[in-house]
C-alpha cells in the first residue's frame, strides 16, 4: 500500500497539488497512513478529531462542530477548519483559525445532497473575512481558476486527483 500511496502522491503533485488532507479519522489504518504521509515530501493537514501520537503535521484540521470548542491548540502547527457558510467562516476567524475550507462551492459527487454555494457566494465570503479561504466541493482543474479569481486563497478537490 505504501508504494501505491507514493505513486498517487507523485501524480497529484504533477497535477499541481501542494498539500494533502487525508480524511482518515475512522480508518483502522489511519494513524499508519498519516505517519507514512508525514514521512513523504508532503504538506500534511491532519484531522484533529483523533490526534495521532508523535505526529506533527503542518496543520491540524478541524471538522464541523469540532472547531467550535477547541481548547487544545497545538502552537507548532497551523489550525484549519471546514466551513459551509459565511457565518461558519466568521466564527472560524473569531476563534483564531489560520485558514478555512468553504464547501461546497459547486455540486459534488461525494455529497450529492449538498447544494453548491456558487461562485458569487464564494467571492462574498472571501471578501468578508481576513483568513485564507480554500474553495472545496466540485472543484476540478477546469473551474479552479474561477475560484481563485473570486478571491479564494486556494482550492481543494477529490476527483481531480484520482
Amino acid at each position: 500500500m505504501l508504494g501505491e500511496l507514493r505513486a498517487w502522491w507523485a501524480v497529484a503533485r504533477s497535477r499541481g497539488a501542494d498539500a494533502v488532507y487525508p480524511r482518515v479519522s475512522f480508518m483502522p489504518a489511519g494513524h499508519a497512513l498519516l505517519h507514512a504521509l508525514a514521512d513523504m515530501d508532503t504538506y500534511l493537514l491532519a484531522p484533529a478529531r483523533n490526534r495521532v501520537p508523535d505526529l506533527l503535521p503542518q496543520a491540524w484540521h478541524y471538522m464541523g462542530a469540532d472547531f467550535k470548542s477547541v481548547e487544545d491548540w497545538d502552537i507548532r502547527a497551523l489550525r484549519g477548519c471546514s466551513t459551509h457558510s459565511l457565518a461558519d467562516l466568521q466564527a472560524a476567524e473569531n476563534l483564531g483559525f489560520d485558514y478555512a475550507f468553504l464547501s461546497p462551492v459547486f455540486s459534488t459527487a461525494t455529497h450529492p445532497e449538498a447544494i453548491g454555494l456558487g461562485l458569487e457566494a464564494l467571492g462574498q465570503a472571501c471578501d468578508a473575512v481576513r483568513l485564507p479561504v480554500i474553495a472545496l466541493g466540485g472543484i476540478d482543474l477546469e473551474n479552479a481558476d474561477r475560484c481563485l479569481a473570486m478571491g479564494a486563497a486556494g482550492w481543494a478537490g477529490i476527483r481531480c486527483w484520482l
